[in-house]
Formats: structure tokens, C-alpha cells, sequence
């Protein structure tokens, strides 16, 4: 599962409202005098009526509508989709070039996640190229084929395993009870059906080999480390588990988060924060005295342009290693109160791979002493026995058992930032 996650600063609903009077004047001036003459006199006066958060705890801060507040229009603008455009409205070229950052290393972000060194030519000799003593005679090399000196030995075919290179058939010249010498004593050596590189089995000093990590016996693993070969844990009761013979085949330095920097094109980033600016799709209040102080929209209620899911794609396409297996199955977008020093309070997301993308300027970072403002990813991972409802109610408990005796990884706030982490943290 991939969920996709786009942040931006918060405008309210009135606050946004006057932002589209002014946007829209030229372009589009029948809504922005419907803006400005209807929709912001109802959100005015319905806010008068509402109460300060400290009188609202009995509903966790959020207010309920009275029949006041219907009767002075709020039914017909709150959570309405007022405005609304697209991509290809607003740049009908947008499909032209690609949504990410050219100058990125994708390998090398991937490498990353995955705790692997730069990678280094492996020491291993291909089939084509490798050097093996030839004790074959000029004789055919088969069973009962004549030979010329009792107790040489004939070989042929090749194969490699662990960086060196085996003969796969081989016999021995004996003199038969006739007296004439013939190839003899012939067998297949299966010199890689388990290779020694594998006979003791899966590193103690790395973390257990998990299921698919190499898909050959003897071949090198993709981990980029020097004579790292693939193997199969025989030893752990037939689990069939392949790993690595250095690596263990589950490395990562960077507990499962890793940060991009200046993710999008500049193209693409004016585009998609001028999209979530725009149009009035945000129809979810979160709970402020519970969650924080946000609000949110969601691809399957408004938040669904073409250009996320095309974002999505080329995210996946970019990072194979890492997104393999975990198609998108959720995205939403947030805008916090910029009113408010708080944003989403501490929780946890349901997701195999969680990517986080700000799209915020720089400037809308609330630095916080000890933390330097934005996305704090706490490193450690919950008891396997936990289900996701249990770290995600009690977090009470979380922070104090799980939490605090451990390291986090604090994610500060820049523009086009796109930070990935794993769904065992």
C-alpha cells in the first residue's frame, strides 16, 4: 500500500475566499463578485456566533451549526465546492514534461533507503569469461568414451555460484576389466546446488533475511556490497527465505526515512500549489482540540485532478525498488491554521510506504526550540503483536513506553520536500 500526502499552509475558508476575489478578478470576475458579495458577508457573520476553542471541549473544538447560523445562508457555502479548476486549465501543457526534478538520483535514493553502500563491481567471473583449469584430454568427455592414460579426467559445461566459476560434468580415465582405458566414473558435481557460501547460513549480526530478497542461489544480491551472494536460509526449518551472506539482505542506515530535497520541477510545483490554493475541496475539519488545527481534502472527495495520480505514477516509476508491490491506495492534502503553532498531532498511518510532500514556501515553517519546526518521524517500531488501532488510541501510553526512550528523525519544513518512510514506524 502507497499513500500519498501533500501538505500546504492553511487558509481558511474565509481566509481562502478572499484570496480567489483577487485571483479571479480579470479571469474569472462573475465569481469573484459572487465571492465577495455573498460568500464572505455568511462567513463573517456565522463566525461571530461562533464561541472561542476553550468553550468547545465537550466536542473536542469543533461547533455546531445553529439554526441561526442556516437561516443567515451557512448551508449554501460552507463545505461547497465555490470554485473549482484544473491542470489542464490552468496549463494545458502540463503533460509535455515530467512532474519530477531531472537532476535527482534515483538510484542513489534508493540505495538509501535500503542502508546500501556506493556500488562496486563484484568479484565474480561470468560464465563467458572465466578462467578453469582444463583437464580434459583430446577425448570426447562422456561415459565409456576411450581415453589415453589411466587416471586423468575429463570435464565440461560451467557454472558459477558465490564469485567462482565450477565445471558441472566430469570423468575419470579407468582401465576396465577387458584392458582397454575408457571415461568412467562420470557425474553431474552440482557444484552450486548449495554452494559454500551459503553452508552457514544467514549473518547472525544482521537482521533476518525476509522473503524475496535474491532470486538466484549463488548469484550476487543487488545490494551493491562486495561478494554479498544470494542464499536460501535451509537452516531455519525449510522457510524458504532468501538473504544475503554480508548483508543479510535487509539492510537500512536510515531506519526506514529518507528526505528529498527540491522533489518537483518548478513547473510542476507552481502548478500543484496553485491547484490546492484554488480550488475550495476541503471538506474535512478535523477535531482541533484532538487532532491539531487542519483541515483536509481527499482524492476520492474533491482531490482528484489528474496530475496526483500522474505524480503518483511517475513517483513509482522513479523509485521501483522501493514503491515494488505497493500500488497508491489513498491521497489526501492537508493546510494548517496559520493562526495556529500546532499542527497534526502525534499518530500513526496505515501504509506499507508513507510519502509526505510540502509544498509549502520555506517561510511557513513554525520553528519549534529542540525540533526546528515540520515532520517528526518517530524511529522506533511498534511490538509486532500491535495492531494498527493499538499505537494509533492510546498514545498516551505510546509515548511514554515507545516513544521517549528512543531516537526520532526530525524532518524540517523546505519547499518541494518530500520525505518517504516505511510502515513499521
Amino acid at each position: 500500500m502507497l499513500i500519498l500526502i501533500l501538505c500546504c499552509l492553511c487558509i481558511s475558508d474565509i481566509d481562502q475566499a478572499r484570496y480567489l476575489v483577487k485571483e479571479l478578478q480579470s479571469s474569472n470576475p462573475q465569481t469573484s463578485k459572487y465571492l465577495e458579495e455573498q460568500v464572505i458577508p455568511i462567513y463573517e457573520s456565522v463566525l461571530k456566533n461562533i464561541p472561542p476553542l476553550s468553550q468547545l471541549e465537550r466536542t473536542k473544538g469543533l461547533y455546531a451549526f445553529t439554526k441561526e447560523d442556516y437561516d443567515l445562508g451557512i448551508g449554501k457555502v460552507y463545505n461547497k465546492m465555490l470554485y473549482s479548476t484544473t491542470a489542464d486549465e490552468l496549463d494545458p501543457s502540463w503533460k509535455e514534461s515530467g512532474l519530477l526534478n531531472k537532476t535527482l538520483d534515483w538510484d542513489g535514493i534508493q540505495r538509501q533507503w535500503f542502508g546500501e553502500k556506493k556500488k562496486v563491481q563484484q568479484s565474480i567471473q561470468s560464465t563467458d569469461t572465466a578462467k578453469v583449469k582444463d583437464e580434459s584430454p583430446l577425448e570426447e568427455c562422456n561415459m565409456g568414451a576411450p581415453c589415453s592414460k589411466k587416471g586423468i579426467k575429463c570435464t565440461k559445461g560451467q557454472e558459477t555460484c558465490c564469485g567462482k566459476t565450477h565445471h558441472s560434468f566430469q570423468c575419470e580415465c579407468i582401465e576396465m576389466p577387458n584392458g582397454q582405458l575408457q571415461f568412467n566414473a562420470c557425474l553431474n558435481t552440482d557444484a552450486c546446488m548449495f554452494p559454500p557460501c551459503c553452508r552457514m547460513g544467514p549473518p547472525t549480526d544482521q537482521p533476518p533475511p525476509s522473503k524475496d530478497t535474491c532470486d538466484h542461489m549463488g548469484s550476487p544480491c543487488d545490494t551493491g556490497i562486495e561478494d554479498d551472494y544470494c542464499c536460501f536460509d535451509l537452516h531455519n526449518s525449510g522457510s524458504g527465505h532468501s538473504y544475503c551472506t554480508k548483508s543479510g539482505g535487509k539492510t537500512s542506515d536510515t531506519n526506514g526515512v529518507i528526505v528529498i530535497d527540491d522533489l518537483l520541477s518548478p513547473k510542476a510545483l507552481q502548478l500543484l500549489r496553485e491547484l490546492l490554493l484554488k480550488n475550495t475541496h476541503w471538506y474535512q475539519t478535523k477535531t482541533p482540540l484532538e487532532f491539531g488545527k487542519y483541515i483536509g481534502a481527499y482524492i476520492d472527495d474533491g482531490l482528484n485532478d489528474p496530475i496526483f495520480l500522474e505524480l503518483a505514477k511517475q513517483l513509482h516509476q522513479s523509485l521501483p525498488r522501493i514503491m515494488k508491490g505497493h500500488h497508491l491506495r489513498y491521497l489526501w492534502a492537508y493546510k494548517y491554521d496559520s493562526e495556529f503553532d500546532s499542527g497534526i498531532n502525534l499518530h500513526a498511518d496505515q501504509a506499507a510506504v508513507n510519502v509526505n510532500m510540502w509544498l509549502s514556501e520555506d517561510d511557513a515553517d513554525l520553528e519549534e526550540d529542540g525540533y526546528g519546526g515540520g515532520l517528526v518521524v518517530f524511529t522506533t517500531k511498534p511490538p509486532s503483536d500491535w495492531k494498527f488501532q493499538d499505537y494509533n488510541t492510546n498514545t498516551d501510553y505510546v509515548v511514554e513506553k515507545l516513544l521517549k526512550p528512543t531516537n526520532f528523525a526530525n524532518i524540517t519544513v523546505k519547499v518541494s520536500l518530500l520525505c518517504i518512510y516505511t510502515h513499521e514506524i
